[in-house]
């Protein structure tokens, strides 16, 4: 989906996120094992932001800037590490950055369940009565309520 196709509505916009906790069967390599599982279809019904996001491969990792799950488009992933290698030497806070997110981070193909990991869920308080704030359509974030600085001034949106 291209930007012009995207109406603004769903930008920052902050909707509820349920997950629960499942364990899938052992071998399946190729996303985690067990951890907290989100409904894909049902979050990309909440915004056309979220939408392009998640029907794409898709990054998961822990923010560096605080307690968030980051889920960022393959296509963003792979030009914004090479901005953060050229900076590496700049900047020990550019490093730190770059060791937070590569080295929480995985990557899941749409036709992969959306599973953040337990490590991810217990670092950041995911419960699964979290909150998804929708950026654009290559960047979202998971928030546990209880991290979010004045959670009574969010609107929580709808899928209407």
């Amino acid at each position: 989906m291209d930007a012009a196709a995207l109406s603004r509505k769903g930008i920052g916009c902050t909707f509820a996120a349920p997950s629960k906790t499942i364990e899938t069967a052992r071998g399946s390599n190729q996303f985690p094992e067990i951890g907290q599982a989100l409904n894909r279809q049902q979050l990309m019904s909440l915004s056309p932001y979220l939408s392009a996001l998640l029907s794409q491969n898709i990054v998961v990792a822990l923010s560096p800037d605080w307690m968030a799950v980051c889920l960022i488009s393959e296509a963003q992933w792979n030009e914004t590490g090479p901005k953060y290698e050229r900076l590496a030497a700049l900047s020990e806070e550019i490093r730190r950055r770059q060791r937070v997110q590569l080295g929480s981070s995985y990557l899941l193909t749409p036709d992969q369940p959306l599973i953040i990991e337990p490590w991810l869920s217990g670092v950041t308080s995911l419960t699964g009565d979290d909150l998804i704030i929708s950026v654009d359509e290559v960047y979202a974030e998971l928030w546990s309520p209880t991290r979010i600085i004045g959670p009574d001034r969010l609107i929580i949106g709808t899928s209407d």
